[in-house]
């Protein structure tokens, strides 16, 4: 789960909203991105850092474009063989409060998606879970 979720250039064949995943740079096990990202109406183009930690946990953020703050925390345990746990936090601001109160049920949303769109990959991936 861990690799798939680091691809990270291959979101938009995936994930529902992701226009662009671009690496930029990598340095070691920081890698950092260009992404675009489409909500509703909304089109959000921005630069993150990933902070690749092996096999743990991978930690995504920025506060570049429309954000004043994102983050996402990867955390992967396993639980048994060819098994594993994963959780997924987001946390963001927008530099606009109004933007804040008509993205935030939205983003939401969006956010469950992300991890079903994930659980879906992972079928196709790596196969259905035994």
């Amino acid at each position: 789960m861990f690799d798939l979720v680091a691809d990270i250039e291959r979101y938009p064949e995936f994930l529902a909203g992701w226009l662009a995943a671009n690496i930029r740079q990598r340095d070691g096990d920081v890698l950092y991105v260009h992404q675009a990202v489409g909500l509703g109406f909304l089109r959000l183009r921005f630069s993150s850092r990933a902070v690749l930690i092996r096999p743990e946990r991978i930690d995504i953020a920025s506060t570049d474009g429309p954000f004043e703050r994102f983050e996402i925390s990867w955390q992967f345990e396993p639980t048994s063989d060819l098994k594993c746990l994963v959780r997924f936090r987001l946390s963001y601001r927008l530099r606009f409060s109004l933007l804040n109160a008509v993205t935030a049920k939205f983003i939401e949303q969006s956010a469950r998606t992300i991890v079903a769109n994930f659980e879906r990959r992972a079928g196709q991936v790596y196969g259905p879970p035994s």
